[in-house]
């Protein structure tokens, strides 16, 4: 931090002029000096935090922006995995019905060959009665 200007020696002889003793004045002054050269912001150091603030703002702003560009990369990609996921699910239910379709063909023919069988049978029985 800059130094702030601070006439001790004015602040001092106020002091004594209010009642103060010498002694009191000059430390008054002292610490008082020493209070404002640690802890009191000039008006460049304020400019210099605007800057700083200024620079950290189109930092955020860029990391955002960043940011922004990553999450919608990452959800393009999300969306174009569920969609294949999709697609792969509509090939394995159009598989599962071919699959249940053939199943229901062969049971129709073991089936129709046991009617047939039996048939055959009852017809054989009837026939050698």
């Amino acid at each position: 931090m800059s130094v702030v200007p601070f006439d001790t020696l004015a602040f001092a002889q106020k002091l004594e002029q209010g009642g103060f003793t010498l002694e009191q004045s000059r430390t008054a002054a002292s610490a008082l000096a020493d209070a404002f050269t640690d802890s009191v912001a000039t008006k460049d150091d304020i400019k210099e935090l605007k800057s700083d603030i200024g620079n950290l703002k189109g930092e955020i702003e860029a990391v955002r922006m960043e940011l922004g560009t990553k999450i919608e990369a990452v959800r393009m990609e999300l969306k174009a995995e569920i969609e294949a996921v999709r697609n792969e699910m509509a090939g394995i239910r159009v598989e599962i019905g071919h699959q249940i379709q053939a199943s229901e063909q062969r049971t129709t023919i073991r089936l129709g060959g046991m009617i047939v069988v039996g048939v055959g049978i009852l017809l054989a029985a009837n026939f050698f009665a």
